[in-house]
């Protein structure tokens, strides 16, 4: 059972790798939400009776789930356009938090510090991965995108652990990246 950071998470890893396929959540009160990928683009929502647009906020309300991902035929494109993908994650991930909600994080940031904050990322990467953190790290911004809220820079730190793997490592990695990004 993931928590809603790690259900995201686990939706942002398939985009990075550029699936293709269908994404099922089944949460700990048997709903059922849906995302269907296409190389690595959400093309469609869905949770409960909403589709697209409007399944956002049940989305944002999971606490908890399982994920099952199955590279089958993913069918339509839903109803309606969706936000760019990197977007809709952020999206999606900030609203578990609550309108002007603050993690222990972000009060330790403001946005005129993203950008060296995202270099703070990347050289403590470079510790924990070792010299293929640059490129691991360019593909991360690529496909997420250079975050122009705090909420963004708190989604990419906890994406990229994913590359590091060790639970206490992880730990560590944001531990150093907040404490150094708060003294910047």
């Amino acid at each position: 059972m993931l928590d809603h950071s790690g259900l995201i998470d686990a939706i942002r890893s398939l985009c990075l790798r550029k699936k293709t396929g269908t994404v099922l959540i089944a949460t700990q009160d048997n709903q059922l939400a849906r995302v269907l990928l296409e190389n690595g683009d959400v093309i469609a929502l869905a949770c409960g009776t909403k589709h697209g647009l409007d399944a956002v906020p049940l989305i944002q309300q999971i606490q908890a789930g399982r994920v099952k991902f199955s590279e089958s035929n993913v069918g339509s494109r839903g109803e309606g356009p969706l936000p760019p993908s990197h977007e809709l994650m952020q999206l999606l991930a900030e609203g578990r938090r609550g309108a002007g909600a603050q993690t222990p994080e972000t009060r330790s940031i403001s946005s005129s510090q993203i950008p060296a904050a995202l270099k703070i990322i990347e050289a403590e990467l470079v510790e924990f991965i070792g010299p293929m953190a640059g490129i691991v790290w360019q593909e991360y911004l690529g496909k997420a995108g250079k975050p122009l809220a705090v909420s963004g820079v708190v989604d990419l730190v906890n994406a990229v652990t994913k590359e590091i793997g060790d639970p206490a490592k992880i730990k560590r990695f944001k531990e150093q990246v907040w404490k150094k990004i708060a003294r910047a």
